[in-house]
C-alpha cells in the first residue's frame, strides 16, 4: 500500500509550491499544506507541513511548530494545499448583515 502514498506524494511534488530537496518534500511558507492520515476510527489532520520524507515505508513529517510525526506510509490518504493569498481572507463566523 506505500504505492498510494507515493503517488499521493508525486501529486504534491507536482504543486508549484512544493519542492524536492535531498529526497525530502519541503513546502514554501506561504503554501499551507496539511497531510491526512488514516488513523482507522477516525482520519488525522497534520496541518502546517513544512517537511515530508517517505523511507522505509515509513512517512516522517515535520510542522512549522516543529512537531514531528512518524506513521506507516499506507496511512496517507491525501493532502490540501491552501496558498497566502487564500489563507488571508476573511473567515467570517457566517452571519450576513
Amino acid at each position: 500500500m506505500a504505492g498510494m502514498a507515493e503517488k499521493i506524494l508525486e501529486a504534491l511534488r507536482e504543486q508549484e509550491h512544493v519542492r524536492e530537496e535531498g529526497g525530502k518534500l519541503v513546502c514554501q511558507p506561504d503554501a499551507e499544506v496539511a497531510l491526512y492520515i488514516d488513523q482507522k476510527a477516525e482520519i488525522l489532520a497534520v496541518p502546517r507541513v513544512t517537511t515530508v520524507v517517505l523511507q522505509g515505508g515509513l512517512l516522517r513529517i515535520t510542522t512549522g511548530r516543529g512537531e514531528v510525526y512518524v506513521f506507516a506510509a499506507d496511512s496517507l490518504t491525501g493532502f490540501r494545499l491552501q496558498l497566502g493569498e487564500q489563507k488571508t481572507r476573511d473567515r467570517g463566523a457566517g452571519f450576513v448583515g
